[in-house]
């Protein structure tokens, strides 16, 4: 029986039904047991994160300290980010972590692995950005922050690298040991530029 739906004297004992005090201590709790369930359900954040408001949501993530949480990401982002806060958190500076964390902000990039997915040092990695077209100057500048937060002090970024397939232009961003993102301008042909 839920709380919700309890019905107070379906449960009372069959000697105790006929007692007129166990009949009014009914009466009077059965309106407040179902007050009382209706107010729980505005006690479980987890169930009601679509119905914050931004303000909220921050102010939760604020609480759970969420290193890659930003205030300035649409609602979807966050509420994705709050959700799998819990999940990420205790598998923090794995390639799993890393690659969830990317798809909830990102969208659509990749984490490669060397020695899996490119042949690379040990502890190396690459991000590729599949959606290129989203992203922009701040975008990169988060992408550097959150490197920093999320990856393993051992892990070192080889490159990052994306796609614009509007003008057939491939950017690639070096990164040194201190995260810091260098762009240099790639064209199909080659020619590297500064």
């Amino acid at each position: 029986m839920r709380l919700k739906d309890i019905d107070l004297d379906r449960i009372i004992p069959n000697f105790m039904e006929n007692d007129a005090c166990v009949k009014a201590l009914n009466a009077t709790l059965e309106p407040l047991v179902k007050e009382l369930a209706n107010k729980m359900k505005t006690l479980s954040i987890w169930d009601n994160l679509a119905s914050l408001s931004d303000e909220e949501l921050d102010n939760i993530a604020y609480e759970f300290d969420i290193p890659w949480y930003n205030s300035t990401y649409d609602k979807r982002k966050k509420i994705k980010i709050i959700e799998d806060n819990v999940k990420l958190m205790k598998r923090l500076g794995t390639p799993y972590t890393f690659k969830q964390i990317l798809q909830d902000i990102f969208g659509g990039c990749e984490l490669k692995e060397a020695g899996i997915d490119y042949d690379g040092l040990p502890h190396h990695f690459m991000i590729e950005v599949t959606n290129a077209e989203s992203l922009d100057k701040v975008s990169y500048d988060r992408l550097g922050f959150l490197i920093g937060k999320v990856k393993r002090a051992s892990s070192w970024l080889d490159k990052v690298t994306s796609i614009h397939s509007s003008d057939m232009i491939q950017q690639v961003a070096m990164s040194t040991q201190n995260v810091a993102i260098e762009s240099i301008k790639m064209d199909l042909n080659g020619l590297v530029r500064f």
